[in-house]
């Protein structure tokens, strides 16, 4: 399965800035869209609502 997402305006500029917020955490190392996505719904649902996938 697969899902297009496109952000615009103040969303895509928010999303930018927690990418940029996670690589300096990362020490520089950003993360990709999708798995900047998959970090957003960890944080929101936590790790055992992704059905029962690990990382």
């Amino acid at each position: 399965m697969r899902t297009d997402i496109t952000l615009r305006g103040d969303d895509s500029e928010q999303f930018e800035k927690l990418k940029k917020a996670r690589a300096e955490k990362r020490h520089g190392n950003e993360p990709s869209n999708a798995e900047m996505l998959r970090l957003l719904m960890e944080d929101y649902d936590g790790p055992e609502v992704r059905g029962g996938l690990t990382r």
